[in-house]
């Protein structure tokens, strides 16, 4: 972020220096314990994220998620958690087209989404820009896999450039 704020400020900026998002673990964890009904009946990969494609992009999520399970043959689902949006309608129908709707789980908003991250096998966030993502920190608290876009600032930073988790290019399908 910091050298974000240089590009776009100039090096006239003084004292720069940057304050990290802090999060509870504890809590994250207590939360990640609650009882949830699964979202489905397999095992499953969880996106946390409000369905909001000019930052999140999601479509390029579902795009990777068909091509895995056309390549890989994977047997877990897809879940995705967070605000609905506008886009909802839209990524339902992508979901349809792809052939992948039965396997896309759309649970809208969740108060406690860490009980749902907490069961998957891993969290993905396909966005194309981020500041520093919250959701990348709780997913490595609660001890999941992490895979993330690499945009301009956050995931290489939470990820240790790819020692604690998987990055991948924005709009990456494969």
């Amino acid at each position: 972020m910091a050298d974000e704020a240089c590009a776009m400020f100039g090096h006239g900026l003084q004292r720069l220096f940057v304050l990290p998002n802090a999060i509870d673990i504890e809590r994250i964890r207590d939360n990640g314990r609650a009882s949830v009904a699964p979202p489905c009946d397999a095992p499953y990969i969880v996106s946390v994220a409000r369905l909001d494609e000019i930052q999140k992009d999601h479509r390029t999520l579902l795009r990777a998620y068909a091509r895995l399970i056309r390549d890989e043959s994977i047997a877990a689902h897809l879940v995705i958690v967070g605000d609905d949006g506008a886009f909802r309608g839209e990524l339902e129908a992508l979901a349809r087209e792809l052939g992948i709707a039965a396997r896309v789980h759309f649970m809208g908003y969740r108060n406690n989404p860490h009980a749902l991250v907490a069961g998957a096998q891993l969290q993905v966030l396909s966005s194309r820009y981020e500041g520093m993502p919250m959701v990348l920190l709780e997913a490595l608290g609660l001890g999941k896999p992490a895979i993330a876009s690499d945009c301009p600032t956050g995931p290489r930073e939470i990820l240790g450039d790819g020692r604690y988790g998987t990055l991948f290019a924005i709009g990456a399908v494969g």
